[in-house]
């Protein structure tokens, strides 16, 4: 009686250590794959955003060919134009550093030394080591030069986008013809996509007036190279939570070093509004409970996809995390993980349901 108690436990256990052993692999394929998957995302991205013009343009009756080159060509002239501008704010900004962060370490200095002679000793606490400031505004022009290369690879991005539209009109009856009994299948993949197309739209939403407000009051104070603070703002608004707080440190130390300390708080504060305003009260708002992520995964899910993918996979990581989610719960016998992945509130309405 015992062994076949044994026998049954360790055919219970066996699946289990399999579906972790598979997922080990999974995450270790992707990790040594990184600067592809971050290409495959860069462009899935892309064409999520421009998939609805394709599709609205095949609806008013024009071939899908025709549609896919129309939207294309529209995407090439935003980017182009957008690249022109970015690649010579970004070349200025790179040539403009080395002095930057002259200037920081001599504010640094300086502050140290009012301290000291106050009879504050900062200098044993070593806090230009701690936090260099001239080291930060380092990464972000590492952040600006990483977009630089993106943007050298634009088009085998492009490329990619292309073949993904062209197979957008005709993707769902080709699985349908494929896979005849799968209709709950392709249910499935449509949730995963309109979920993941609501939340990327909403927060690019979101993140394009994020941009443009930090833009706006870092070129009202005066900091030099507003646009590309705006466009920190905007990148680093799709990282939940931290990205915001990043984004508005360069832009407040140049600020201290071109004006000084009462600019920097203005920045500091206005950034701090903005987010406030934007992060707080209209994007709940417009998200509702879309996202259906608790708070402790969706920062789990920073480490996991920042570990895998890099930086990419920061800016992916609620996309990517939601998508598995969805996955998760669409089968009775991973529901439970989908379960434990959502918000409180979730739990609370399926709980209160009526049961049949």
């Amino acid at each position: 009686m015992g062994g076949m108690q044994a026998s049954n436990d360790a055919r219970r256990t066996y699946p289990v250590l399999v579906s972790l052993a598979s997922l080990v692999i999974i995450i270790a394929g992707l990790k040594a794959a990184a600067p592809i998957a971050t290409l495959l995302l860069i462009s899935v991205f892309f064409a999520t955003v421009a998939a609805p013009g394709v599709l609205w343009l095949k609806g008013k009756g024009i071939p899908s060919g025709i549609a896919t080159l129309l939207v294309v060509l529209a995407v090439i002239g935003v980017l182009s134009g957008f690249g022109v501008v970015l690649g010579t704010s970004i070349n200025g900004f790179v040539r403009a550093l080395p002095g930057y962060r002259e200037q920081l370490n001599d504010e640094m200095t300086a502050a140290i030394a009012w301290f000291s002679s106050h009879g504050v000793d900062l200098s044993l606490l070593k806090l230009t080591q701690l936090a260099d400031p001239g080291s930060i505004m380092q990464v972000a022009s590492n952040i600006f030069t990483a977009i630089g290369g993106m943007l050298g690879n634009s088009v085998l991005i492009l490329l990619i986008i292309v073949f993904i539209l062209l197979e957008v009109p005709g993707l769902e009856a080709k699985i349908n013809a494929a896979f005849p009994g799968a209709r709950s299948a392709m249910d499935r993949m449509n949730l995963i996509a309109t979920n993941v197309f609501h939340y990327l739209g909403l927060k690019t939403l979101v993140s394009m007036l994020t941009g443009l407000a930090a833009g706006l009051l870092v070129a009202a104070v005066g900091v030099d190279f507003p646009l590309l603070w705006g466009l920190l703002a905007f990148l680093l608004n799709y990282i939940p939570t931290f990205g915001s707080i990043i984004a508005a440190i360069p832009p407040a130390l140049l600020a201290l070093v071109q004006f000084g300390g009462g600019a920097a708080l203005v920045v500091a504060i206005g950034y701090l509004v903005i987010n406030f305003l934007v992060g707080n009260l209209l994007e709940p708002r417009l998200m509702g409970k879309s996202m259906g992520l608790s708070t402790l995964v969706v920062f789990l899910s920073l480490l996991a996809w920042g570990y895998i993918l890099g930086t990419a996979g920061m800016f992916f990581a609620v996309p990517l995390t939601m998508a598995c989610k969805i996955a998760l719960e669409s089968d009775p016998e991973t529901r439970w993980i989908a379960i434990l992945m959502g918000p409180q509130a979730e739990v609370i309405r399926e709980r209160d349901q009526p049961r049949e």
